[in-house]
């Protein structure tokens, strides 16, 4: 049965977060501490929670610490904690594996004792050297890991073993700052091997199941420091999140943030955990919270008594919370995106972006074929009916020849075709494309928008080919700034002194012989600012 999705948006609570809930699924660094540094308020506030009969899990993407060492940190922070309070991404990614290999499998590490000690309990057999072949290479961050240690694992990987990271964070917060994550090592391996990891941590919300069923609370929620991994892993796993900001994700990166990172409540820092929450109120245009009231103005925020915030500010803790609450709502078809699951998402919304990474060295046909997940169960994807979709999607953007080739190895323009293709495989009822005819030759980009108009979906395109939109689109919207210049048929919107206004040129529409509207440029009126 899959999880009822959260409800969109920020929650209230009347009573402190540590009674209104029985479990806090807890983050550690950048949330109890940050490196080296303490955390301000964090052993007060978690040591209250326990004491208010909460059950504490602490759940971190850090695989370098076996559960008595993380226990030994807590503690020089003056946190209470046991060591069978601690669920790590290392014994994660040890229980995952048990689902892929044979009791007692051989695995390689590239990592520290976290990783070790959770495979060991498990009850995998160990090695330091591809010589002995080894079935699985298990990578966790830890400082020790150089050089010799990631070959050693690409050694192994490239002879066949399965590569298993603990978790893919890029960053890893420290008392100086950002400092390379296990994801930037793990992508070394990937890129040098050609083969895509098996991933446990967060985002993916089985470390937060599997850490909630060991503590056995029911009624949990989680706190972090961090959008795109602690809280995407939450609501994904229908868990209500208590941001904090001391670590990673700032208050700004809160207020724009996408749906599927949206905590529940907002703090500074953990005292979040013991105190109540006001609920957001919606009063027309303004969301208020406590005594403070904010909206969305135009495309600025404001805030009343304060008007449209310009510059950085320092505001109150409510302030804050109204702000977020008031950031905006994405609707399709009248459902807020907040509120569903990011499968139920990628049903409906289906991106191609303008500069398409290829990181990771699939194949064409295995990078198009990705925008099967959104549709397919675990159990039939890649079945015969993906394959007809993604032979078809790959014929109709002029790919059929390169299915084999790795993205890596493949033109700009080739990829953006590609990315057009997953799109197309994905299905969704709407499609978003940011400049989908960068890097494309003129037969392309014909081809390409031709298909696009084909398609059964509501279609939303970003360009800067005025020409292009002029012959592709129904409606256009013509924006600087973040502002509204026009809205309308492309004939209304697009016209000289629209052209003028925005972009400081003396121009002309004018229809070719074939009738076809088009923008001719005599020259500049002033510089565009």
């Amino acid at each position: 049965m899959s999880p009822t999705p959260l409800p969109p948006g920020l929650l209230g609570s009347q009573a402190p977060l540590s009674t209104a809930y029985d479990g806090a699924l807890l983050d550690l660094d950048g949330v109890c501490f940050a490196g080296a540094a303490r955390v301000p308020h964090a052993a007060d506030s978690v040591n209250a929670a326990r004491a208010a009969g909460m059950r504490l899990s602490f759940v971190t993407n850090n695989a370098s610490r076996a559960p008595r060492t993380v226990v030994d940190k807590l503690r020089a922070n003056d946190i209470q904690a046991e060591p069978g309070e601690v669920f790590s991404a290392a014994m994660d990614a040890a229980v995952m594996l048990t689902e892929h290999l044979a009791p007692g499998s051989l695995c390689l590490v590239v990592g520290g004792d976290g990783v070790r000690q959770a495979l060991l309990d498990e009850g995998f057999t160990l090695t330091d050297t591809a010589a002995d072949r080894p079935a699985a290479v298990v990578q966790g961050w830890d400082p020790a890991v150089d050089w010799a240690m990631l070959s050693e694992g690409l050694y192994a990987i490239t002879a066949g073993a399965l590569h298993v990271a603990t978790n893919l964070d890029a960053t890893l917060p420290t008392e100086r700052g950002f400092a390379l994550g296990n994801g930037s090592l793990v992508a070394a391996i990937a890129h040098a091997s050609g083969k895509e990891p098996l991933a446990g941590g967060k985002p993916f919300p089985g470390i937060y199941e599997r850490a909630l069923a060991r503590s056995g609370a029911t009624s949990p929620i989680a706190v972090g420091d961090r959008l795109n991994t602690d809280h995407v892993g939450a609501r994904a796993a229908s868990i209500p999140g208590l941001h904090v900001l001391t670590g990673v994700s700032t208050a700004r990166d809160v207020i724009l943030a996408d749906p599927a990172e949206r905590p529940a409540f907002l703090h500074t820092d953990l005292r979040g955990l013991i105190e109540a929450h006001p609920e957001p109120v919606s009063d027309g245009d303004w969301w208020r919270v406590g005594q403070e009231s904010a909206r969305v103005s135009g495309d600025r925020l404001e805030l009343a008594g304060t008007g449209a915030l310009e510059q950085p500010a320092t505001v109150t803790l409510d302030a804050y919370r109204a702000l977020a609450a008031a950031g905006g709502r994405v609707l399709i078809d009248g459902a807020d995106i907040a509120g569903m699951t990011r499968r139920r998402i990628a049903q409906q919304v289906a991106v191609v972006a303008q500069e398409s990474e290829a990181a990771l060295p699939l194949s064409v046909r295995d990078s198009v074929a990705l925008g099967r997940l959104a549709s397919s169960s675990m159990l039939d994807y890649g079945g015969a009916g993906d394959t007809e979709l993604v032979d078809a999607a790959l014929t109709r953007v002029d790919l059929g020849g390169l299915a084999d080739r790795l993205v890596t190895r493949i033109s700009g323009g080739e990829r953006q075709r590609a990315m057009v293709a997953r799109a197309i495989v994905q299905q969704a009822t709407h499609l978003l494309l940011d400049e989908p005819t960068n890097h494309l030759d003129l037969h392309h980009q014909f081809s390409l928008l031709g298909l696009v108009r084909e398609l059964d979906c509501t279609t939303v395109i970003v360009l800067h080919d005025l020409n292009i939109a002029l012959r592709h689109s129904d409606g256009c919207v013509l924006v600087r700034d973040g502002g509204l210049l026009g809205q309308g048929t492309p004939a209304d919107v697009i016209t000289p002194q629209a052209l003028a206004d925005c972009y400081g040129v003396n121009a002309r529409v004018e229809r070719c012989s074939k009738g076809v509207p088009q923008v001719v440029v005599d020259g500049l009126l002033k510089p565009v600012q």
